[in-house]
């Protein structure tokens, strides 16, 4: 629910910055409006988070001098509830009091803010400059030792592209004044240096998905990938015209990604049923088509197996949608009415206990090696009546 939400978050404020000047889609280049709107918006962002940020800080110091100074007792959850307000109420009217109301204004010419300039060519490009040299030193390891690339280094690709595309969006409007060549040799070069990085990352998250199975994380990071690609094509063809596409593509991607059949939710829990029904069939747990009494029939799963189990079972608990598995189960997996008003972790929990009972299968930490697995063990309380007694007896 969480990353649902961010999604549309994001491609909210993406519309927000190109529904003004959609018609523009169909122009031959960009007007100076649409990127001084966007440079207001930016900037008014940055603003807004300060003053909420400032302000929650005196407020909860207020409450801090109030508790102390005068013994009076403040609900812990005051500060969360502060936090929520300013965060929301005051952030976002402080936004929208300086979203610009003049277009036409925003047309004419206005001088290029310099401090934008200073920040880009000596913040964000030696950070770009940085993770280039970082990302081809490793692709130059991986082709030497002829070895598959990290998972991790998807993160790294992305942050490598946000970096530079920001770069180019900061400067697009001084790219083509004589003393600043430089902006389109590098722009030029940042979009061809991206192609065998994208290649890269696609290798990285094809290994991920091929071995695990998709989730909600690699879903998105598989679609950027193809957005970076078509983006990176699209701007060395137009030579950097046209970067009202940038947002209005990328708000598009989101609100497709964000719901229905193929996208990222729903695509990740057929994908993740898919991978407990091969393993299920390779390993022979299934009986009459139904998981109930599998770690009776398997008692020996290798550890990588019951991790992978273990995985899937908490990715299906953690979203409580166990309703998905209850097609390989023949006990009931819905949640009991009692557990309906506690909180979600409770029910996670009962959810997730539920699968493994059923299922008679080992949970596996992902940390736990062959040689030496790691062995826990959780102990409930069944009877608070023995607990005076225990603790009289110890005492």
């Amino acid at each position: 629910m969480g990353l649902r939400l961010f999604v549309l978050l994001v491609a909210s404020h993406l519309l927000v910055a190109v529904v003004p000047y959609l018609p523009e889609l169909r122009r031959e280049a960009d007007t100076p409006g649409f990127w001084r709107y966007n440079e207001t918006l930016f900037l008014r962002i940055l603003t807004a988070g300060l003053y909420s940020g400032v302000l929650f800080v005196g407020c909860a110091l207020a409450l801090l001098a109030i508790q102390n100074l005068f013994e009076v007792k403040v609900d812990q959850r005051v500060y969360g509830h502060l936090f929520v307000v300013l965060g929301t109420v005051f952030n976002t009217w402080f936004f929208l009091a300086g979203v610009p109301r003049n277009f036409a204004l925003l047309e004419q010419e206005a001088t290029y803010p310099k401090g934008l300039k200073v920040f880009t060519q000596f913040v964000l490009l030696p950070l770009v400059v940085l993770y280039l040299g970082i990302l081809y030193a490793y692709m130059g390891r991986i082709l030497v030792q002829w070895e598959l690339p990290k998972g991790w280094v998807s993160v790294l690709i992305l942050a490598f592209a946000v970096a530079g595309i920001l770069a180019l969006l900061l400067i697009h409007p001084i790219r083509n004044a004589t003393e600043n060549t430089w902006i389109r040799t590098f722009a030029r070069w940042f979009y061809r240096a991206l192609f065998p990085l994208l290649g890269l990352l696609a290798v990285a998250i094809a290994t991920r998905i091929r071995s695990y199975g998709i989730t909600e994380e690699r879903y998105f990071v598989l679609v950027l990938a193809a957005w970076l690609l078509v983006m990176a094509t699209y701007f060395l063809v137009r030579k950097g015209q046209g970067i009202i596409w940038i947002p209005a593509s990328l708000a598009l991607v989101a609100l497709v990604s964000a719901a229905g059949p193929w996208g990222a939710f729903a695509t990740a829990e057929r994908s993740q049923l898919n991978q407990l029904r091969e393993i299920s069939a390779e390993y022979n747990l299934l009986r009459n088509g139904k998981l109930d009494g599998a770690g009776a029939r398997a008692p020996k799963l290798p550890l990588v197996v019951r991790q992978r189990l273990t995985s899937i079972f908490e990715f299906f608990a953690q979203r409580q949608a166990l309703a998905e598995l209850q097609p390989v189960f023949a006990g009931s997996l819905q949640l009991p009415d009692s557990l309906r008003q506690e909180t979600p972790w409770e029910r996670r929990h009962w959810q997730s206990t539920r699968l493994f009972a059923l299922s008679g299968l080992e949970r596996a930490s992902p940390y736990a090696t062959a040689a030496n697995e790691e062995i826990s063990a959780t102990f409930d309380l069944k009877n608070p009546d023995v607990l005076p007694w225990v603790t009289a007896a110890t005492g």
